[in-house]
């Protein structure tokens, strides 16, 4: 299928609102066949497309293995609740356990800092709410390809700096009993029996807000489900992020278990994924989620070659 934000019109094709080329007739033919939903042989058939205009077109597809859905997915009954403080760390992070287990657990990923993003490309998506929007498109996306189900709340990334403006109060305390608040509604609600939050490995001030909500909620008994941590920032150069997330619990009751997920079924599912943020992330950030893959293997699973990690808690270990 063509990747996100491009969009082929007549024989021009844009991305976003820049213009890349002018296509031949097969060409443009052959683009509008790429809809997800066939084979590319299917599509390079129908459009009467030779292998040398599909080469040609290639760098333009996006890679999945089976049918996409055309719609997202319905909602219903959760079993697993994924919170993200950036719309890329939980696919990127553990987007092929997501993309594993779809069909088995019902899942639902909610990024809580999701009205404003970044972007690379200024010229294709000049303004805020172009910026904005096509953040949520590649969320949807992903949330398509491997069927999972997703949310986006509108809670801005600068909220503690609004706030600091707004009322002069303690910024901190604000945004952290306003994000608590929504979280344990949205928990209250669903009543997932697994619950993933980022471990907060990067310097995201929303990461570990979120972080410190569910830790606090889980030791207090408010959390009645299996709390799971996952990478939300790559690690392949030395272990000291995960040394200061593992400082976290010192003089602690709470002890986080390590373990990892066998990924290799799914890889290229998730390098898929990876290319599906292109506004978000380059190719050397890309790049780093697979490499860190790659590193995550070859600590736990060197037979298989990739795998995501993951640190647990549960009720049992606050008993």
């Amino acid at each position: 299928m063509l990747k996100p934000h491009m969009t082929c019109l007549g024989n021009d094709v844009y991305f976003g609102t820049f213009p890349l080329a002018q296509l031949t007739t097969v060409e443009a033919r052959f683009l509008h066949e790429c809809d997800g939903s066939r084979t590319l042989a299917e599509c390079a058939k129908a459009a009467t497309a030779d292998a040398v205009c599909v080469a040609r077109l290639s760098s333009w597809l996006l890679w999945w293995e089976r049918p996409v859905p055309s719609a997202p997915m319905p909602k219903g009954p959760i079993d697993r609740l994924v919170l993200a403080a950036r719309h890329t760390a939980p696919w990127l992070g553990m987007g092929g356990r997501l993309a594993l287990d779809a069909a088995s657990k019902r899942t639902l990923v909610v990024t809580c800092f999701g009205s404003l993003g970044e972007n690379r490309f200024v010229e294709a998506f000049p303004s805020a709410s172009e910026v904005s929007a096509a953040c949520h498109d590649e969320v949807e996306l992903v949330a398509r390809l491997t069927g999972v189900q997703q949310q986006i709340w509108d809670f801005p990334d600068d909220t503690r700096r609004q706030m600091l403006f707004t009322t002069g109060l303690d910024v901190d305390d604000l945004a952290a009993d306003t994000t608590q608040a929504q979280v344990l509604d949205l928990i209250e609600s669903l009543r997932p029996s697994e619950v993933f939050a980022p471990a907060a490995l990067d310097s995201s001030a929303d990461a570990l807000l979120l972080f410190n909500t569910v830790l606090s909620s889980f030791a207090t008994g408010n959390l009645e489900a299996e709390l799971h941590f996952y990478e939300d920032a790559p690690v392949i150069d030395g272990c000291r992020p995960i040394d200061e997330f593992l400082a976290r619990f010192e003089n602690s009751y709470l002890a986080p278990q390590t373990y990892y997920v066998d990924i290799a079924p799914a890889f290229h599912e998730k390098s898929a994924l990876a290319s599906g943020f292109r506004c978000t992330i380059d190719q050397h950030d890309a790049t780093a989620w697979l490499q860190s893959a790659a590193r995550n293997g070859s600590l736990a699973l060197p037979t298989t070659g990739f795998a995501e990690r993951f640190w647990r808690l549960d009720a049992a270990a606050v008993l």
